[in-house]
């Protein structure tokens, strides 16, 4: 129900496509299941996703999470504890953290558990998937290869999950990937990149 949700407020803005879909983290499985959705109704979508497992992934999130700090040199934990560190702090000051208890949290967990409980389907859309460097090491492809074999483009970025991206390297990527789309283009409507990106 969520994925058609956003299906549908995508199509009061662009009532056609072709349509290019950004999904970040868990949010990816959501834009996934939007690509399938828009293809089996005749349209053409791309679909960009950053650090997103597909949730039928071998291995529960314990285990890799577990095996990507395994994977980590003693001075990569170091900089990611410092820069979770960091993050906090920042949103406090800003008055951004989010609340540790509450309805927020409860919808969260919700969105989580429709992720996980979902069993994506072959697209036709051809795929980028930008992996941070650590998932990388202990799942190249975090699981999509088997779905997508041949429209499947991996692009590795330094650092870590979250507050451990290089934001630049994301920009840049997303931005060759937009240009792939459109070389002329300039400029994307900013409400409607940010608005219905599905997001983790």
């Amino acid at each position: 129900a969520g994925a058609a949700t956003l299906v549908a407020g995508m199509r009061a803005l662009q009532p056609k496509g072709p349509y290019l879909l950004l999904g970040v983290c868990i949010g990816g499985v959501f834009a996934w299941e939007m690509t399938r959705q828009l293809e089996a109704d005749g349209d053409v979508a791309r679909l960009f996703l950053v650090d997103t497992r597909n949730p039928r992934l071998q291995v529960g999130d314990h285990v890799f999470h577990r095996a990507v700090t395994a994977a980590m040199s003693r001075d990569e934990r170091r900089e990611r504890r410092q820069k979770r560190r960091g993050q906090r702090r920042r949103q406090q000051v800003e008055g951004t953290a989010r609340p540790i208890h509450g309805t927020d949290r409860q919808g969260d967990s919700r969105r989580v558990l429709m992720a996980r409980s979902y069993a994506p389907a072959p697209i036709a859309a051809p795929v980028t998937l930008l992996v941070n460097e650590l998932w990388h090491r202990v799942s190249p492809d975090l699981g999509w290869s088997d779905v997508i074999p041949n429209r499947l483009r991996v692009v590795v970025l330094s650092g870590g999950h979250g507050p451990g991206w290089n934001e630049s390297e994301v920009a840049a990527a997303l931005r060759a990937w937009l240009q792939e789309d459109d070389p002329t283009a300039v400029g994307w409507p900013p409400c409607q990149m940010s608005n219905y990106a599905a997001r983790g």
